[in-house]
């Protein structure tokens, strides 16, 4: 609005200088060229005292805008402060809310003619292998159905796989698919639940030393070595 004021004025001025140059070079009215020359000082002084009003008007903004510049600054270090405390506090806990297995026990066993089990300790004689495990209690961790994924790994550091193993044993970590040999679906409530997996192999398992890895929630939860002979 002031813009479009001063612009009014600015063509107002050019006006009384025609009509002056008139008065004093054609007509040589002094008299009323006098009466215009009063005028059009009044009009330029507050032509230009509008000038000096914008001009202070676009400092205080500039001083404004680096004022406004300087505290989004100051709003963006402390956001970038409090994502970095976001950050740190979520992997607390993400680290706190895992889950642990442990008490792992890996039982042997063979099927009767009846469907019977037997226990056996020769690998030759190994069809069954069950493991019971207990899994912590961990408040912070989120209450849910979880998978908890097993994997047989042979003396030969073989992932085993069979006609048992569902088709669904399979994870993600990262970018990465991990594969498992079994895996179960267990209710998950905050406190130490006792469970068993079992995983009937294919071809016949080999003598020497096994490890069996645990994997809940995508992240590492348990491991135990155990033998066959």
């Amino acid at each position: 609005n002031l813009n479009y004021d001063l612009d009014e004025k600015e063509s107002e001025i050019d006006l009384l200088k025609e009509e002056i140059r008139y008065l004093l070079n054609v007509e040589n009215d002094l008299f009323i060229a006098k009466t215009k020359i009063v005028n059009l000082q009044d009009i330029s002084k507050r032509y230009f005292s509008q000038v000096d009003s914008l001009l202070g008007m676009t400092e205080s903004q500039k001083n404004e805008i680096r004022s406004l510049t300087l505290r989004n600054e100051d709003i963006t270090n402390q956001n970038k402060s409090l994502i970095e405390q976001n950050l740190e506090q979520n992997a607390r806990l993400e680290i706190g809310s895992s889950l642990e297995v442990y008490d792992i026990e890996v039982d042997k066993f063979k099927i009767g003619r009846h469907e019977e089990e037997k226990k056996v300790s020769r690998a030759k004689n190994v069809q069954v292998l069950r493991s019971c495990f207990t899994i912590s209690k961990n408040l912070i961790a989120k209450a849910e159905t979880k998978q908890v994924y097993v994997q047989y790994l042979s003396p030969s550091n073989r992932l085993l796989f069979s006609a048992s193993t569902p088709e669904k044993s399979l994870f993600w970590i990262g970018d990465s698919v991990v594969y498992s040999t079994t895996y179960i679906d267990i209710d998950y409530q905050n406190d130490d639940i006792e469970t068993c997996v079992d995983w009937q192999r294919g071809d016949i398992l080999e003598r020497g030393k096994y490890k069996i890895i645990f994997y809940i929630d995508q992240k590492l939860a348990g491991t135990k070595e155990f033998r066959l002979f």
